[in-house]
């Protein structure tokens, strides 16, 4: 979130993050392999909506009820419930109070995916938008339904919309600077 590119500009990279599983998931309170609480802080809360059966009824507009939670430090709610594999170990409501941050809302460029096309790996930025993840991911492929196979993040609206949940993201920047619109003291 820091330093975002101008609109306009190429971004890609090919490969591959072996650990991606792990440093996801701890933004939800579930910490495995090298990863540890100390060291990657979590959310407010871990509550996951995924698509099995009482994880989330509606199936949109989870930000209303992420918000809640994150107002009572409601941790994830476990394999069993949301249909995932992420094998970790579960923080609960305490350690997410005492040591949870802002994890889970994000500013995620809004590409022109045309510039994918004959093997590129660039595409250049149209705007910023401001996302929700929803669940954490499994380990390696297997359990049930969302995050077995794909991952489901909430669009929330352009990150830099008056009343944004991302307009305080970022950095200051320029007039050719992209992203959400900062606060800025000057002296």
């Amino acid at each position: 979130m820091c330093n975002l590119p101008a609109i306009g500009t190429e971004v890609g990279e090919a490969g591959v993050m072996s650990s991606l599983a792990a440093h996801w998931n701890s933004r939800f309170g579930i910490y495995q392999g090298s990863v540890k609480q100390g060291e990657s802080v979590p959310d407010y809360t871990g509550r996951a909506y995924t698509d099995a059966a009482g994880s989330w009824p509606s199936k949109f507009n989870a930000f209303a009820d992420f918000r809640n939670k994150r107002a009572v430090y409601a941790p994830y709610q476990g394999d069993t419930t949301t249909g995932l594999r992420t094998n970790g170990t579960i923080i609960g409501s305490a350690a997410l109070q005492a040591g949870g941050g802002d994890r889970r809302l994000a500013t995620a460029a809004v590409l022109d995916c045309s510039g994918f096309t004959s093997g590129s790996t660039v595409a250049p930025v149209q705007s910023w938008a401001c996302i929700l993840m929803l669940h954490p991911i499994n380990t390696n492929m297997g359990g049930t339904g969302t995050g077995a196979d794909r991952m489901y993040l909430e669009y929330l609206g352009r990150s830099d919309d008056e009343g944004s949940p991302c307009a305080s993201s970022g950095v200051p920047g320029g007039p050719a600077s992209g992203g959400p619109l900062v606060p800025v003291l000057v002296r």
